[in-house]
C-alpha cells in the first residue's frame, strides 16, 4: 500500500515508481490503478491529484522461481 497526498495548491502529477524484487519472474495481479511496466524490473504508476487531494495505490505481485 501507497499513501500519497498533495500538499501544493496545484494539481500535480506524480510518477509511483516500484522495483520488483526479483528479476522476470513476477506478475502484477491487482493494482487499483492503472500500471505502466517499464523493464524487467520495474513498474510505474502515474497519480494526477488535485491540491490537498490524497491517493491510497494498492497492487499485488506474483512471485515465481
Amino acid at each position: 500500500q501507497i499513501k500519497l497526498r498533495n500538499h501544493k495548491d496545484e494539481a500535480v502529477k506524480v510518477i509511483v515508481r516500484e522495483t520488483m524484487y526479483r528479476w522476470k519472474t513476477w506478475e502484477v495481479v491487482e493494482c487499483s490503478l492503472p500500471f505502466e511496466k517499464q523493464d524487467a524490473r520495474t513498474i510505474h504508476i502515474p497519480v494526477m491529484l488535485e491540491p490537498e487531494e490524497e491517493a491510497t495505490i494498492t497492487y499485488k505481485v506474483h512471485y515465481t522461481w
